[in-house]
């Protein structure tokens, strides 16, 4: 007698692991909008195995996440006692995820759709929903490149530049999934494209990807954190 395995739907031969995936966060000058960003993260249709938020330097911030910090049961927070910089942030928080984690770089001024996660986790590699800076990839991966510069702005071009020729292959460009907000405190406005600083860094970022020798993996500078206990 030959044993038969009846589905109830043949597409679930096909279903893919669902991905742990962990929202990482870097919030400095920004109380007014972080409750709005940990809401919409929290209503995803795909849920985060974690939130990882840290303080980048400010009370403010600091005091805000504290105060609604009940509401959110998988948000993990930590906390730099000197501003650093988002990038040595980003390295310090990203260093925390399991290598066969997932992690979702996002802006804490910044709104999710409500299906983010579920569109950005059907992608089994690295991939950018509107513009670099929000990148979802396996911690794995990341690490062979090493991580973000200690650079005060654009470091996520870099990044993917360097994701480019580590991996051998183009980032997967997703559609717009999340709501950007604009304010005078972006690091868009602070270092727009023809500040001195920003296109420095963009020669450093040209000149590496036409190198016969480019540097692809680099030692990442990580903020000094530590857990808030709440």
């Amino acid at each position: 007698m030959i044993n038969v395995t009846i589905l109830n739907n043949p597409k679930d031969i096909l279903c893919k692991p669902k991905k742990n995936i962990n929202v990482v966060i870097s919030i400095y000058n920004g109380a007014d909008y972080i409750e709005e960003c940990l809401d919409s993260i929290q209503a995803q249709t795909f849920k985060p195995k974690r939130i990882i938020l840290g303080v980048d330097g400010c009370e403010e911030s600091l005091r805000k996440i504290v105060k609604i910090r009940h509401k959110y049961d998988n948000l993990f927070v930590y906390n730099s006692k000197v501003n650093n910089g988002v990038y040595m942030m980003f390295n310090a928080l990203v260093d925390l995820v399991p290598d066969n984690e997932w992690i979702q770089i996002f802006g804490a001024d910044d709104v999710m759709d409500i299906n983010m996660l579920e569109k950005m986790q059907e992608n089994d590699r690295y991939a950018i929903s509107k513009h670099v800076g929000v990148l979802f990839i396996k911690k794995s991966h990341l690490k062979l490149v090493g991580g973000f510069r200690d650079w005060r702005c654009g470091a996520d071009a870099d990044l993917i530049m360097r994701l480019r020729l580590g991996l051998k292959y183009k980032e997967i460009s997703m559609p717009i999934l999340f709501k950007r907000r604009i304010h005078d405190n972006q690091l868009t406005k602070i270092y727009p494209c023809d500040a001195g600083l920003r296109k420095e860094y963009i020669e450093i970022t040209r000149l590496n990807y036409e190198s016969d020798n480019p540097m692809i993996y680099i030692n990442p500078v990580k903020a000094n954190i530590e857990a808030v206990c709440i």
